[in-house]
């Protein structure tokens, strides 16, 4: 019995770390690829462009060296011709993986973004490991693969650029595991709350979306458990 239960605590111990190796693999494969394509920093290429030429990039830069010298949040020179900071704040940088270009110095801008870029769809990849895992008691390593599949997706790897949409993607699996802990017991709505404000201030473009589909999502589990019969 002694030995039985220490081996399940073996393979929950183990199932613990996919999310981990997920999330290291993917940042792994994200370099080698960036290696191979001679994008910044390993070369002369880069991927600014669109939006993240013209905005994201520029605002985060403002952004930083308006708190870095003391500014208000209130308004701000640093962005454009000087406008309120707030409205900027809450559209474009409201992302708490942000505070990591406080780390580089203007002038590594790129590195800067190459960086939020690995680390959002590391963290997507982890996250879809743990869903996986937590939803289908995954007992094989193949779980990491398909993390890594859902974060090097055709839509990850084509609108990288836009790097506000990244943090959308990344919270969708967290977004859907605290929906399902809901459903299964009511005293964990803290959980799925708190998951959707940190989804909705880290980008609200995307996090529309992923809640209009978390309220189908839901709609969908509520059938699926035959809550809809119940009198």
């Amino acid at each position: 019995m002694i030995e039985k239960t220490e081996l399940v605590l073996k393979k929950q111990h183990e199932r613990n770390l996919r999310p981990l190796i997920s999330f290291f693999v993917t940042a792994i494969s994200l370099l080698v690829i960036f290696a191979i394509e001679n994008i910044s920093p390993f070369g002369t290429r880069t991927f600014f462009m669109s939006d993240l030429a013209a905005q994201y990039a520029p605002n985060l830069i403002g952004l930083k060296n308006h708190l870095t010298a003391g500014g208000s949040l209130l308004y701000s020179f640093e962005l454009g011709m000087g406008k309120n900071v707030c409205g900027t704040l809450a559209y474009y940088l409201s992302s708490p993986f942000n505070l990591i270009t406080f780390l580089f110095p203007s002038e590594m801008i790129q590195e800067a973004v190459v960086t939020l870029v690995i680390m959002k769809l590391s963290t997507a990849s982890a996250l879809m490991t743990w869903l996986l895992d937590c939803k289908f008691e995954a007992k094989r390593n193949i779980s990491i693969l398909f993390g890594l599949m859902y974060a090097l997706c055709s839509f990850c790897v084509t609108f990288m650029f836009n790097i506000m949409w990244l943090d959308g993607i990344a919270l969708l699996p967290l977004v859907i595991l605290t929906l399902e802990a809901l459903v299964k017991n009511a005293k964990k709505w803290p959980f799925f709350v708190l998951t959707l404000f940190i989804l909705f201030v880290s980008g609200y473009y995307m996090a529309y979306m992923v809640g209009a589909f978390s309220f189908l999502y839901f709609i969908g589990l509520l059938w699926f458990h035959g809550d809809f019969g119940r009198g």
